[in-house]
């Protein structure tokens, strides 16, 4: 419990790994939403200057149920800081596409320059789910 006897924190480790710390849900008696895991990111494809990130969507929620897992979109971030926990959301030096369709399983991000770039992903939820917990970050170098 919170100082002040409102809400639990429950943290969330996969097998897999997780950037990020867990899911806050509301207590005393007032509803929490469920945060949707981020999707499986799988071997990106890298054409010259240009970078695919495919992925599988999530098949859990934050507190492992498996139904339902709402989708609203997906937002890769990336970033060629050597330090892979600034690949975040306001993280030094980090871009992010936002907005990509939830029933997309693929993004390119075109006219990159050389180096090797940190790049995470996370799902942005629908109602009644949240997003925010950040994959782990890959290496992908142009």
């Amino acid at each position: 419990m919170f100082a002040n006897g409102l809400g639990r924190f429950t943290p969330f480790v996969s097998s897999k790994g997780r950037y990020g710390s867990g899911s806050i849900s509301g207590g005393g008696g007032g509803g929490g939403s469920i945060t949707v895991d981020p999707p499986e990111i799988n071997a990106p494809s890298v054409s010259g200057s240009n970078v695919t990130m495919n992925w599988a969507a999530p098949t859990h929620n934050s507190d492992n149920t498996t139904s339902p897992i709402v989708i609203d979109s997906y937002e890769i971030y990336y970033t060629l800081n050597a330090d892979p926990t600034e690949c975040k959301p306001g993280g030094a030096g980090v871009t992010a596409v936002t907005g990509i369709s939830s029933s997309a399983t693929s993004q390119a991000i075109n006219s990159l320059a050389s180096g090797t770039y940190w790049m995470s992903m996370r799902t942005i939820g629908g109602p009644g789910h949240t997003g925010g917990n950040l994959s782990d970050p890959i290496t992908v170098t142009v």
